[in-house]
């Protein structure tokens, strides 16, 4: 398996093949190690990691502890370009600190959240007291630290690109 079979997969699928870096290595017991660093934010993470391990990711696990056994297993790890991830949170950085500095409107019990954002396809709570955001699609949750504003930043732009 080479990078350029998992670029030509996913200009298969109509991706553009520049907004990735892809690497393939070979590790330890034969493992296999998938990194691929997405350069383009508006792409979805989600969508692109499960199109991946549908497709490559094989890992064998002892039935009895549940722990990875060593050798043939393939690992694919999915996320930003650090830079890129970066350079969108500093634009983010103003709104998420105005609403930072709003939690208190949210006036909950220790423990306890309310619904921040809502559509059809996605709920996402707030817990100001935990500073937490709650991100709910189907049966997928996600939380997020939110104790600052480059945390918060982070945050929203995660749950507009699982959202895309």
């Amino acid at each position: 398996m080479k990078a350029t079979d998992i670029k030509n997969e996913l200009k298969e699928l109509g991706y553009n093949v520049k907004d990735f870096k892809i690497s393939v290595k070979h590790r330890g017991c034969a493992d296999i190690y998938i990194n691929v660093t997405v350069k383009n934010i508006m792409l979805n993470l989600n969508e692109i990691d499960s199109i991946l391990k549908e497709k490559y990711e094989s890992i064998d696990y002892d039935e009895l502890t549940c722990e990875i056994l060593q050798g043939g297993n393939i690992f694919v790890l999915v996320e930003y370009d650090e830079e890129v991830m970066y350079q969108a949170i500093k634009q983010r950085k103003a709104d998420a600190q105005k609403i930072l500095d709003n939690l208190d409107k949210f006036e909950c019990e220790a423990g306890y959240g309310k619904i921040f954002y809502e559509d059809e396809k996605i709920k996402v709570y707030i817990f100001p007291n935990e500073r937490i955001l709650s991100f709910h699609q189907g049966n997928e949750q996600k939380r997020f630290s939110v104790s600052d504003s480059y945390d918060m930043a982070k945050a929203m732009i995660k749950i507009e690109r699982l959202t895309a």
